[in-house]
This record gives C-alpha cells, sequence and structure tokens, in this order.
C-alpha cells in the first residue's frame, strides 16, 4: 500500500471529504487510503473501458472543481487543468490503485490554500 496517507495532510483530508460527499465510500479516514478504486461506488465491473474513462474524467473534474472553488487550490507549478485531470483520470480508472494514491496525485498538482510551503510527505 501507498504510505501516503496521513491525516496531516491536506490533499489526503480533501480527497477523503470529497469521496465521502460524493457517495463513494463510507469508511472513517484511517481506513480509507487503502480502498482501491475498484472499492469505490463508482467503479463497475460491467463497465466498458470507455465508460469507466469518461466516469472517471468526469469525477477527476468534479474534484478539480471541489479542489479550486472550494478550497481555493491553485495549480502546482508545471501543472495544469490538463495535467490534473489526467493524472487523476488514470489513477481512477486503475481498478488496483488506491485512494492513497489518488490523495498523491492531487497533492502532487494541487497547492492547498492553508498547506505548508516546506511540507514533505
Amino acid at each position: 500500500m501507498n504510505n501516503f496517507w496521513n491525516k496531516n495532510n491536506l490533499a489526503c483530508r480533501k480527497v477523503w471529504l470529497y469521496l465521502k460527499v460524493l457517495h463513494q465510500h463510507n469508511k472513517v479516514f484511517k481506513d480509507t487510503g487503502k480502498l482501491k478504486m475498484k472499492d469505490l461506488q463508482f467503479w463497475n465491473d460491467l463497465s466498458s473501458p470507455e465508460l469507466r474513462e469518461q466516469q472517471a474524467k468526469m469525477m477527476a473534474h468534479q474534484f478539480d472543481n471541489m479542489f479550486r472553488s472550494f478550497d481555493k487550490a491553485k495549480y502546482e507549478e508545471g501543472s495544469s487543468l490538463e495535467t490534473a485531470v489526467e493524472q487523476l483520470k488514470s489513477i481512477l480508472t486503475d481498478e488496483n490503485k488506491t485512494v492513497a494514491d489518488l490523495a498523491e496525485a492531487a497533492d502532487n498538482n494541487y497547492f492547498f490554500l492553508g498547506e505548508d510551503l516546506d511540507e514533505e510527505n
């Protein structure tokens, strides 16, 4: 499992919260990081790869909107809407990636309001 999951990391807390708000899980924070994409509610084993990609892209855009609108997050240097959405989507479409992996991608692409400039993983 990805060791990135940490309650003190804003990206982890935001990904946990927004997945909960979007009814993707009902777990407490400590148990969510290890959840795989295939364990989230949006995942459907019967979906075609094309449909799953569309759903993942839509969810990635929802994350982008929530991060930037609610959290006043900015893109990290070198990131952009396209880069961030693509990286989130690539994790959301990989059944074995975890919520911790998703949070790490969010952390790599967004600078959250209140995030320490010197914060390290």
